[in-house]
């Protein structure tokens, strides 16, 4: 084949993909990769986003990376930047946080992805609490077919109004950028005091990338928390706390990683044991499939007595309103009980917009750009949601001209 017939293709107009789940772009950039207009390989992706979405469902194969239809079928909102690296289409994530996502330390990193050869799972050898908590964590002689990965992660300055940046006028109550404002300097690199980023000196990047925006980047909900009363989810956090290792050696590691899975095992037999005493159907159940060996039947001996009777009480209280036990939302609060949770101002909102439009000012035209709404599973405020994606949009068509949006959503 000739070298015209790989040239890449290009768009008219910048694609702009907004989905409600986040995972539902991975189509569209499938889709732009196989059709030649992204980069099949090396590409970056600039990652803004409150949660890192660096997990894998521990069940699922690596190899089904590279079936697509099977892919997509079984990942959810936080499963769709790895299968894109371990493809080899995606070699470097910057992932943007905000102020109160702490899930992941700011700096940069150098990652191998792979195939764990035990379990055949997707695995990183990433030493870091986040993929051992999720049992993602894996030697890298343990990995086959494995991909070398750049990560970078940096939180983004809340406040640039008194530093020279950029000034925020208001317009009936939006924003509006101040032409006379000066943007940052990524090209010489600034001290972080002086710069869109805390604790680091940034520059930009050249290359070919995609641009992704969630829009909970700008105000979080965790979703389980607005669930459930203060009290019970302070002991859902207390029973599925997980105790990081002593030391992060390989055999420290390893020990976490033990002493994790049976825990995650013994919370998986609590629910299904609830659910033996209670005679309900568990077929549907999503949290029962979590971890690889699901039981089918549980003895009293085998569960955990606090979580047990936190079930019960859930329970019976949604039962008093009439309510469905939802016994996945229970279980995956705890999972999830120590995502971010910060409702933005609308001047913080205003101000992330602002120093966003900065930093990417100084950027590249991405070949892309994928937003995720993130409302209907409750991370992305719904009351405004709507006012951050019209913002967005103002954006992106002040940095780059004419776009074409696809809304794959049901309005």
């Amino acid at each position: 084949m000739g070298s015209e017939a790989k040239k890449r293709r290009i768009y008219e107009e910048l694609p702009v993909i907004i989905c409600e789940w986040h995972q539902h772009v991975l189509p569209h950039i499938h889709r732009g990769i196989a059709s030649r207009h992204l980069t099949p390989s090396g590409l970056k992706m600039l990652h803004f986003d409150a949660h890192p979405d660096l997990t894998f469902p521990i069940n699922v194969r690596a190899a089904d990376c590279f079936n697509k239809d099977t892919l997509y079928d079984q990942i959810e909102i936080a499963d769709w930047i790895l299968p894109l690296c371990y493809e080899g289409h995606v070699s470097r994530v910057i992932w943007i946080k905000p102020q109160w996502a702490m899930q992941i330390n700011d700096g940069e990193y150098d990652v191998k992805i792979g195939e764990d050869k035990g379990s055949g799972g997707l695995r990183v050898n990433w030493k870091d609490d986040y993929f051992i908590e999720e049992l993602l964590y894996s030697k890298e002689e343990s990995l086959l077919n494995a991909k070398d990965i750049q990560m970078q992660v940096q939180t983004l300055n809340s406040d640039l109004n008194n530093k020279g940046m950029c000034k925020i006028k208001e317009n009936n109550g939006g924003y509006e950028p101040d032409q006379d404002s000066i943007a940052v300097d990524h090209e010489s690199g600034q001290e972080a005091g002086n710069c869109l980023f805390q604790n680091s000196t940034c520059k930009s990047f050249n290359g070919n990338y995609l641009l992704d925006i969630d829009l909970d980047f700008f105000s979080t909900h965790n979703p389980f928390k607005l669930h459930h009363l203060e009290e019970d989810f302070t002991r859902l956090i207390e029973i599925f706390k997980f105790e990081p290792p002593t030391q992060y050696s390989d055999e420290g590691i390893e020990k976490a990683t033990v002493q994790r899975h049976k825990q995650l095992q013994k919370l998986q037999k609590t629910i299904l044991y609830h659910v033996q005493m209670e005679n309900l159907s568990f077929d549907s159940l999503e949290c029962l499939n979590l971890i690889n060996d699901r039981a089918t039947s549980v003895t009293e001996g085998e569960i955990s007595k606090d979580y047990y009777g936190l079930l019960q009480k859930i329970s019976g209280k949604q039962k008093e309103k009439g309510e469905a036990v939802d016994l996945d939302l229970i279980h995956f609060a705890g999972m999830s009980s120590e995502l971010p949770h910060h409702k933005s101002t609308m001047n913080e909102i205003n101000t992330a917009f602002k120093n966003v439009e900065n930093f990417l000012l100084k950027q590249p035209v991405p070949q892309m750009v994928t937003i995720s709404r993130s409302t209907e599973d409750d991370y992305t405020p719904s009351d405004q949601v709507n006012y951050i994606q019209e913002n967005v949009i103002d954006m992106l068509k002040r940095l780059y001209g004419k776009i074409s949006i696809t809304k794959d959503y049901e309005p």
